[in-house]
């Protein structure tokens, strides 16, 4: 199994039981040289390592929501949201660009939306288009990442 991004691939390793889990790559003096993979796993430490690593954490559905190229020895990283956590040489992917929703990058959505005079609204759909004019762009977005077990229709008469 492989772990790839841009034309560059690396060999990904899932540690399975709680010994590996909990070892990863502490006390170890070689370089690592593939990906260890953490699934079910939003946080790591890096107590006892010898070397620096990347970190790379994901959604249930892969969508990385962390990363940090160069995550020093002795460190905690915890996520809430993380449900699958991906460890890797410092510096193998050099050019990931990553897009998570935090920090500085709020800020810069926040200014591109308002430059290009973009409106998100969360109200009924009527309400949302009484003033849309011909050649409007309007996008409704439907629900996603749902259990279908449990979310079946929008009101208490299902869908019609």
């Amino acid at each position: 199994m492989y772990l790839c991004y841009n034309n560059q691939k690396i060999e990904l390793c899932c540690q399975d039981g709680f010994k590996n889990r909990l070892m990863g790559i502490m006390f170890k003096k070689d370089k690592l040289n593939k990906a260890l993979y953490f699934k079910r796993c939003n946080s790591i430490h890096t107590f006892f390592c010898k070397q620096d690593i990347a970190v790379i954490m994901t959604d249930k559905n892969d969508r990385i929501i962390y990363f940090n190229n160069k995550v020093r020895p002795n460190k905690v990283i915890i996520k809430l949201k993380a449900y699958n956590t991906y460890e890797l040489p410092v510096g193998y992917f050099k050019k990931l660009k990553v897009n998570t929703y935090e920090g500085q990058n709020i800020g810069i959505i926040h200014a591109y939306l308002n430059f290009n005079n973009i409106k998100i609204l969360s109200i009924d759909f009527e309400e949302a288009v009484k003033d849309a004019k011909e050649g409007d762009f309007i996008y409704f977005d439907p629900p996603y990442d749902s259990d279908t077990s449990t979310f079946n229709s929008y009101t208490e008469d299902g869908f019609s």
